[in-house]
């Protein structure tokens, strides 16, 4: 797991076995809101949950092999609205 402050970008690998989802959970501090999550090595699916400040993200892979997740961060302009999704 790394955190890249420039970027405000948090980057975390997994090992995953074929066809077996794995979903990781975030707590996103205030002020930061999640902008993207992408992957690489893997499809992903972002949600927000609730409660507000919670993140899953589900990672996905056809076959065994390391997956990388990003998590793009931007900062809010105001207090973020929590259970608002």
């Amino acid at each position: 797991m790394a955190w890249n402050q420039e970027r405000a970008e948090l980057s975390c690998s997994f090992r995953l076995v074929e066809n077996d989802p794995l979903t990781a959970f975030f707590h996103v501090p205030s002020p930061y809101l999640l902008a993207a999550a992408t992957a690489e090595g893997a499809e992903v699916q972002q949600r927000a949950t609730d409660p507000a400040p919670l993140i899953s993200v589900t990672l996905r892979r056809s076959t065994s092999g390391e997956a990388t997740v990003r998590l793009a961060f931007r900062r809010s302009r105001g207090r973020a609205t929590r259970g608002v999704k």
